[in-house]
């Protein structure tokens, strides 16, 4: 399908479970002779798809009618990751019948954020300092002397686009030093970043990170990535573990023996290999495990409906769209 010659249907589907998206959406594209129809959860989701061509979907909503949405001609995620979407076709061995674009550009500042406060927060113990509260322990003593300033500290970025690159700018700003890991080789300098290796240096980032952030997405490359003994090697500065990116680089059972074995010294989960995690668990309670429901990065309708609209407004001239998505990259 070539992305910069597609042509457009005068109706945008819209599926998606975000507050106000289609009301944005209209807003957004007030005079493009465009007709922007939500498609309700109602029982008959599947007539309307049907008949759709262009469609702006929240992937988990729209994986059960792909198989039935023989007019589509190009989709655009909601989310950053579309990984649901591409599963879906591959588990089939089929391979992708219309244009995908991913939400980009969206996440990098709250994500970044949710990487300082994490850090922040473990280096001046504000955890343990609310339990001594709840205990009425005045732990001066305790914790006098604790704390490191951060420009001692070493982050280690698995994944260097967009989200990684913002990790890495924000750490920069308290003096921290940054080393990324990727899957391609660079020969040019990558800004914000005193290092970079490609995943053959994995190892090498493992070992001299106080704190290990994955952004990786779901790919054939990346799942299982960390699983294995590789944390070991975050033994020598008993790291801290962060996962924004998606669950299945590494599994649970590998992140409570690191953890049992003492390789890392904490592990700050806001996506995990099978979500909703499970009530039952070991995860929940496991000493040195913090968990959040997947939301170091949401959909905001307002900043995610300039760059839908401004794709709408460039699929409908025939242009190139942002964000295209490579089916066999997983990106």
């Amino acid at each position: 399908i070539n992305t910069e010659k597609a042509t457009s249907s005068s109706v945008v589907h819209v599926l998606c479970s975000t507050p106000r998206m289609v009301q944005v959406l209209r807003t957004h594209l007030t005079g493009a002779d465009l007709e922007v129809r939500e498609v309700e959860m109602n029982g008959k989701e599947s007539d309307e798809l049907r008949n759709a061509e262009v469609l702006i979907a929240e992937p988990s909503l729209v994986v059960p009618f792909l198989n039935d949405m023989p007019k589509l001609k190009w989709m655009q995620g909601t989310w950053a990751g579309v990984d649901k979407v591409l599963h879906h076709f591959k588990s089939q061995g089929k391979n992708l019948p219309f244009v995908l674009t991913r939400l980009g550009g969206q996440f990098s500042t709250e994500m970044a954020e949710y990487v300082i406060a994490n850090i922040l927060a473990n280096e001046r113990h504000l955890f343990t300092l609310h339990q001594r509260q709840a205990e009425r322990t005045w732990a001066h003593a305790e914790f006098k002397g604790s704390t490191r300033p951060l420009s001692s500290l070493t982050v280690g970025v698995l994944g260097v686009g967009d989200i990684g690159s913002e990790v890495a700018r924000c750490c920069k700003q308290f003096n921290m030093t940054v080393v990324g890991v990727g899957f391609r080789a660079r020969s040019e300098r990558l800004q914000f970043f005193d290092e970079y290796r490609d995943v053959s240096g994995l190892d090498y980032m493992l070992t001299c990170s106080d704190y290990v952030v994955s952004v990786l997405p779901s790919t054939q490359h990346t799942r299982g990535l960390l699983n294995g003994d590789i944390l070991q090697h975050c033994s020598s500065k008993k790291s801290v573990f962060l996962n924004i990116g998606r669950g299945d680089v590494i599994s649970s059972e590998t992140i409570m023996r690191a953890l049992k074995n003492e390789w890392i010294s904490g592990a700050v989960l806001d996506c995990v290999e099978n979500e909703p995690l499970p009530s039952d668990s070991p995860l929940w309670n496991y000493p040195g495990v913090r968990i959040t429901p997947h939301i170091s990065g949401t959909t905001v309708d307002s900043k995610a409906g300039e760059v839908i609209s401004e794709n709408v407004r460039r699929f409908s001239r025939g242009e190139k769209l942002l964000y295209v998505v490579d089916f066999n990259a997983g990106y």
